[in-house]
């Protein structure tokens, strides 16, 4: 039972720290940002009525968690020093397949390079995000 309790306090310890980290002016951008992507104009009206950036990003956090996930990530990748991406601009630009047969197929190939290499990447899951993307393009 102690277990448990101690789980979800490291749980929910967790969470307000995602919450106090997107609670400025780029983290209520990035959820407005994952929100105009899926189109919910509502959101975006609702969110400015509300006070302070601890206010909106809670309010988001506990009404609109679909969106959380996405705009965190969008958060903390904006966050990462500029030294730290491998750029590669040598690969094709093209539309990218992200039907559920495409990303399952990028997962295994990912786990077994990485597993070959390192001998782990046994648990690979591929999450697709779009960004800068509005509702009706994609």
């Amino acid at each position: 039972m102690q277990e448990i309790v101690f789980d979800e306090l490291k749980e929910t310890e967790v969470e307000l720290q995602d919450i106090d980290t997107m609670a400025c002016p780029t983290g209520v951008t990035a959820l407005t940002g994952e929100v105009s992507f899926h189109g919910d104009k509502d959101f975006t009206v609702a969110i400015a009525e509300i006070d302070g950036f601890h206010g909106k990003v809670m309010w988001a956090f506990r009404k609109h968690s679909k969106y959380w996930a996405g705009a965190t990530l969008f958060l903390h990748s904006d966050n990462i020093s500029d030294n730290s991406w491998k750029k590669r601009n040598d690969l094709p630009h093209l539309l990218p397949h992200v039907e559920p047969e495409y990303i399952e197929e990028l997962e295994q190939a990912i786990s077994n390079y990485f597993y070959r290499k390192q001998s782990r990447g046994r648990n690979c899951m591929v999450e697709v995000f779009r960004r800068g993307v509005e509702q009706a393009n994609h």
